[in-house]
């Protein structure tokens, strides 16, 4: 049986700040999305300069975060049985 360490399943993508004073999409660049299963943290990845990101996680659901609990959309995340779950991630900014 496998383990997280050793899983090739995950999720990867980009994340972007929509809103504010700024119209149109930017990247979210340099920020920790935090990964949770329940309230316990199990992964924590920092995007680069574009907003990519890459994780790898065991199958099942999480809720993603960034640092200090700001929410992303969408907030939760199911990863399969297999590959990688390919994410949007959007933070909203009024």
């Amino acid at each position: 049986m496998g383990s997280a360490a050793d899983s090739t399943t995950g999720v990867g993508g980009r994340a972007s700040q929509i809103g504010g004073p700024w119209p149109g999409r930017r990247p979210l660049a340099n920020v920790r999305i935090h990964v949770l299963a329940g309230d316990q943290v199990v992964g924590l990845v920092r995007t680069d300069e574009h907003g990519r990101f890459s994780l790898r996680l065991p199958p099942g659901t999480y809720r993603v975060e960034l640092d200090g609990g700001q929410d992303l959309h969408p907030g939760r995340v199911t990863v399969g049985a297999s590959g990688t779950t390919h994410l949007s991630l959007k933070q909203y900014v009024k």
